[in-house]
This record gives C-alpha cells, structure tokens and sequence, in this order.
C-alpha cells in the first residue's frame, strides 16, 4: 500500500497509498524502512524488498522505520490486504468546485481520468483543485495526456538528455474539456 524507492542505498517510502493499510498504519513519504521483519533492507533492490513486504493478505508485516532523519526508531505492523487503488478520485466541493485526485499515472489512470471528468463536467463547476500531491509519477505519455486537458495547443513536456543536443517533445493532445475552468494545483 506504499510506493517505496532507494535513497542514499536506502529503501524509504516514496507515498502511502490512500486508504491502505500503509496509510492506516500511519506510514509517511520520507520514512526509511530500515528492516522487515527482522531482515535489513540495506543493500535490498526494491524488488528484492516488495517480495519480503508483500505476503499473504490476512497476515502481519513489521517494519522498522526511521522517520525524518531522527534518531528514533520505530516498529510499525501492518496487516496486508489486497489492494486495488483507485487512482483518480473526485469529489464536489463547496461553492461548486471540483476537487480532482491523481495518485499515480499508470495503465488505468487514463480511463478513470476520463470517466471522473465527464462526472465532473456533468456538474458545471466554477474551479477546479488538481491533487497531485505525493503523485510519485508513472507513465510519462499519460500525464500528458492528462495535462492535454488543460494545455489547448503546445509543449506539455520537453525533454532534455544528457548530451543536451538531443530533445523530445510532447504536444497537448486532446479534447482540452478542462481547459476553460479555472484551476489550482496541489
């Protein structure tokens, strides 16, 4: 229920994943995950980690977690479920404003994007807040895709390699529903 990375050779939480047992458990981005279990993680690829996290929903995992750099340590148990994350989300706000969630672009991220806008859309809102916090990122050509929504014509993206004489870019594309509705991103 969280996504995890290496940092400084150390396995740390990237974002909990909303409304799983990571969250619950109180996990943070930013905490290090020093050991599972029992078993450092110092060293582990993030492969190697998942596959001592993860286990059979029903049963406890215990981490031990540094949390910001502080001297403390901490065990958190977690119970594993099955996790299937939404990952966008929408709700009606108050005063007629949308409040849209994104947590991470991956392969479904586009179809629920749709779906939710057209619910959204279906409400005539006066704004719209855009959560992107804690989005870890994902498919590139699906965040553009989303930003198309916005951007009516242009560069979404420019991406610049190390030898700097190489580019590539991604234009908005798309219907631009989005684009005529003031909006605040998070």
């Amino acid at each position: 229920g969280a996504e995890i990375g290496i940092r400084d050779e150390q396995l740390v939480v990237i974002a909990p994943l909303p409304e799983t047992p990571a969250e619950k458990s109180g996990l943070a981005s930013g905490d290090k995950i020093l050991a599972v279990d029992g078993t450092e993680t110092r060293g582990l690829t993030v492969e190697e980690a998942v596959k001592i996290i993860k286990g059979k929903p029903g049963t406890m995992v215990v981490l031990t977690v540094s949390r910001n750099g502080l001297d403390a340590v901490e065990q958190v148990s977690i119970v594993r479920e099955v996790i299937t994350i939404p990952t966008v989300l929408w709700e009606q706000k108050e005063n007629n404003i949308a409040y849209l969630r994104i947590s991470y672009f991956n392969e479904d991220t586009l179809n629920q994007f749709n779906t939710k806008v057209k619910e959204l859309l279906h409400e005539s809102p006066k704004g719209i807040i855009l959560d992107l916090r804690s989005n870890p990122g994902g498919f590139l050509q699906t965040a553009v895709l989303v930003a198309s929504e916005w951007v009516e014509e242009g560069v979404v993206v420019r991406e610049v390699f190390q030898s700097k004489e190489n580019t590539k870019e991604y234009v908005a594309t798309g219907a631009n529903r989005l684009a005529q509705i003031p909006t605040v991103i998070l």
